[in-house]
């Protein structure tokens, strides 16, 4: 792996959670942003991100705000 592309997980008010990158090239690729799931979905959606950045040759790095 190359490069790390690093992922911001924050949670609205109902619980639900939002995971976005905010680099510039990828911000707007559906693959890497999701929006508004519960909580029990967290691991799978990591581990989708983290597919996408392997074949990408990208490392996913995952931050909590």
């Amino acid at each position: 792996m190359n490069d790390e592309l690093r992922f911001i997980i924050s949670q609205y008010f109902d619980g639900n959670l939002q995971i976005e990158c905010k680099h510039m090239h990828y911000a707007f690729d559906d693959n890497f942003n999701f929006d508004d799931f519960p909580k029990e979905e967290l691991f799978g959606i990591m581990s989708e991100i983290q597919q996408h950045c392997e074949f990408r040759g990208l490392s996913a790095k995952f931050v909590i705000a």
